[in-house]
Formats: C-alpha cells, structure tokens, sequence
C-alpha cells in the first residue's frame, strides 16, 4: 500500500486568477492614466509568464511524493526511496505561500539524491553526519503539519508497525482543507 500525492490543480487556478487580475489592472492603468509605460509593460510581461507556469502545474499528473512502507520519495529531490531507518528527524514550516516538511537524514543516504546543486543537501549537524533535505508541498493539496506527523510515527513504528500504520491512513487525511 501506499500514498502518492499529486500538484493541486487549486493553486494552479488560483496562480491565473491571481496573476490575471494583476495583468488586468495593469493594463487598465496603462491605457487610463498617463503615466510611463515601460514599468506597467514589464508587468504585464512578468505576469503574463506566470500562464505558462501555471498550466504546466495544472496538467502535469505525475505523482509528486510517494509515500510506502519503505520510505519517503519526492520526484524533485530524490532518485530513490528515502529510507524510515536513515531519516533521524523532521518537522515542517508553513509560510504564506510556501511549505515545506524537512528531513534530517543519515550521511549514509546522500548517494541516492540528485545531483543538482540546489537539491542539495547541507550538512548542518558534521558531528552526527546528517543533511537536510528539504521536501516542498507548497503546489500539493496536503497540510504539512499533518505530513510531518505521519512522518514522525513512520519513523518510530516497527517494519509490522509501519504496514499497520498504511491499513489506517490513507492520503485523504493528509489533505489541508484550505
């Protein structure tokens, strides 16, 4: 059994009507009032690219996390399955927009990240040889807190633990109500 989790298509409409409306009043500004135009053109520019942006979070359906008895995989940061044994902690941030569950992991797991530079890891704690890996939920329908604390009790459950664990949760209850 597992959970996969995938981009809100909320959001993605929410990002179009947001920059819309900005793109909308801009122009209104830009066609009423007399005021210099190469400021209220760049913003039209740079909101109109938010569409293209928006509608690849809207139709793109692969899954954005996965989560099983094994462990914890995120499409953007990892190329395999985040093992429940090597990760030693984690806890989430909620900000305005953006959302983030951070795991702190064993040194041992870094060879199964992706090479990008910015995915990755800083090892903050060199004495006990942890990284941080930083899983982002701001595009997915799912409250962080309630991912974290799934997270948690995967962490501490035995492996039989972890299958009892998957028989009672099921992704609906992660989802924010937002």
């Amino acid at each position: 059994m597992e959970i996969t989790l995938y981009k809100s298509p909320k959001k993605a409409f929410k990002l179009i009507l947001i920059s819309s409306i900005v793109a909308v009043c801009a122009m209104f500004v830009l066609v009423t009032i007399d005021a210099p135009t190469t400021a209220w053109y760049v913003i039209i520019g740079v909101y109109g690219l938010v569409y293209p942006v928006a509608l690849f979070h809207l139709f793109d359906r692969r899954p954005q996390i996965v989560i099983n008895e094994i462990g914890i995989f995120d499409r953007r940061t990892c190329k395999d399955f985040i093992n429940w044994k090597v990760i030693k902690r984690a806890w989430a941030q909620d900000a305005m927009v953006v959302s983030d569950v951070f795991l702190l992991v064993d040194d041992k797991y870094l060879s199964s990240l992706k090479k990008a530079a910015v995915n990755r890891p800083r090892m903050i704690y060199p004495e006990i040889r942890a990284h941080l890996v930083v899983i982002s939920v701001g595009q997915l329908a799912v409250d962080p807190f309630k991912l974290t604390e799934f997270i948690l009790k995967m962490i501490k459950a035995s492996q039989e633990g972890r299958k009892d664990e998957f028989k009672g949760q099921s992704g609906v209850e992660l989802r924010t109500s937002k």
